[in-house]
């Protein structure tokens, strides 16, 4: 998946709505994400602060096996890997919502 795509899907996932004729150049979702209906940039690829209240809603440990982060749901077997620990968070979580 593209840095897009993720930022696109968690934000879907986060029941965020996310403009479908805005294409930022920075790679983040353009979502609607604040409470005056107004759209920004979502982008938990790039911010740490909002990747790990991810991880936290979503119940989610990491942990460094060699040069990888792996995330893992505390209540299943799911786990992503990933070099870039904010891309394993947000693999994990868009694995979870699958289906």
């Amino acid at each position: 998946m593209t840095d897009l795509e993720i930022c696109k899907r968690i934000a879907e996932i986060e029941g965020y709505r996310v403009s479908t004729d805005v294409r930022p150049s920075c790679g983040s979702a353009y979502a609607n994400i604040y409470p005056d209906n107004c759209y920004g940039n979502y982008n938990p690829l790039t911010d740490k602060a909002l990747c790990f209240d991810l991880m936290v809603k979503h119940e989610l440990e990491m942990f460094k096996v060699g040069s990888n982060w792996n995330c893992a749901w505390t209540d299943s077997n799911l786990t992503t890997s990933n070099k870039n620990p904010q891309r394993a968070i947000c693999l994990a979580i868009i694995e979870a919502h699958k289906g």
